[in-house]
């Protein structure tokens, strides 16, 4: 009883103590929470304030790249009328100038030129128009003339026996077939091309040219006779063509004669074996000259390769001045070459590939 009534005499005391001590506590434990709460409204803060920023950062880099491109659309568009109108007035101020010109061209136009392929040749006519009106006026002018040779048109050889003959791999004529060739002779009667004795080509006499074929149906001629004699010793070209409808056969410049075929029968013409060129190996009597440019079908045979390895046919044609002598003028001398010819203006005034131009001093 009596550490009892001690105890309960000293608990006021006791407490009384305490007091401040949990007092303390409670205020270091509010501290602690009040600071706390100031470091999270500070982070916060924090993170706000730098948000903003990055916003505002972006805003105005998204503002500035708008500027930006705005400023480069203005500087092309002012570019542009800049030229424009830098273009308008000098066409405003030039105009007169240039319409003058085109006015002195219109009513002053040369019109020249090259003539680099054969097939434009020869040219027969010049044909000047709008010449009708008071005041105008027209001149043209020619040359000088420069031909250069074509190594397929003279490719050519030479037959110096009747007997002697070329051959060639045959050539696909079924249904159309074309020949053309160039010759020159002094004999009356011969003969061009024959595959498979179907097709024949030749000069029965002297002014007359035969193109016969046959598919089948029986010999088919077709003829060209020549006001002048074939044999004289300068070139003619001949061109002979075939199809399922018509023949047709063209000497030089003659009309060209046609056949029709027969409506019904065969069409088709089948080459089986060789071509041969200025003979046959039957035929004793066979073509005695030159030929040169031959085609078949648009494909040119070179004649030149095949008769450096055959008998009796020589590569190149003597005689070319018999054909072409006349062009050198002016007491030009007509050279032969083995393709062609050259004038030779040694005793001549004058030069040119023809002797026609004259020396100057």
């Amino acid at each position: 009883m009596f550490i009892t009534h001690h105890i309960l005499l000293l608990l006021p005391f006791f407490f009384l103590f305490l007091t401040p001590f949990f007092l303390f506590l409670i205020l270091y434990f509010l501290f602690l929470i009040l600071f706390f709460l100031f470091l999270i409204l500070f982070f916060l803060f924090l993170i706000l304030y730098f948000l903003i920023l990055y916003f505002l950062f972006l805003i105005l880099f998204l503002l500035f790249l708008i500027l930006y491109l705005l400023f480069i659309i203005l500087r092309f568009i002012f570019i542009i009328l800049f030229r424009f109108f830098l273009f308008l007035f000098f066409l405003i101020l030039f105009f007169p100038f240039i319409f003058f010109l085109f006015i002195i061209f219109l009513f002053t136009a040369i019109d020249s030129g090259l003539l680099t392929h054969k097939e434009s040749l020869p040219v027969r006519s010049v044909v000047v128009g709008d010449v009708q009106r008071a005041g105008s006026e027209a001149a043209y002018r020619v040359g000088p003339l420069r031909c250069h040779g074509d190594n397929n048109f003279w490719n050519m050889v030479f037959f110096d026996k009747e007997t002697s003959y070329l051959h060639f791999p045959t050539f696909r004529a079924e249904l159309s077939a074309d020949i053309s060739f160039l010759f020159k002779t002094t004999a009356s009667s011969g003969l061009a091309a024959v595959p498979l004795l179907s097709v024949t080509e030749e000069w029965v006499a002297s002014t007359e040219v035969l193109f016969s074929f046959d598919v089948g149906n029986g010999p088919l001629e077709v003829r060209v006779r020549a006001p002048r004699p074939l044999d004289d010793d300068r070139w003619h070209h001949v061109r002979a063509e075939r199809n399922v409808k018509e023949a047709s056969l063209a000497v030089d410049a003659l009309p060209v004669a046609t056949r029709e075929a027969p409506d019904d029968g065969h069409v088709r013409l089948q080459l089986n074996s060789l071509l041969f060129i200025g003979g046959t190996a039957s035929r004793q009597k066979g073509f005695r000259g030159c030929i040169r440019a031959l085609r078949l079908n648009g494909v040119t045979l070179d004649l030149e390769e095949r008769a450096s390895i055959t008998p009796g046919v020589r590569p190149g044609c003597p005689g070319h001045c018999s054909s072409y002598g006349p062009l050198c003028r002016k007491q030009g001398r007509c050279v032969e070459r083995p393709r062609g010819f050259s004038c030779d203006c040694g005793l001549s005034a004058y030069t040119g590939t023809f002797c026609h131009r004259g020396n100057t001093m």
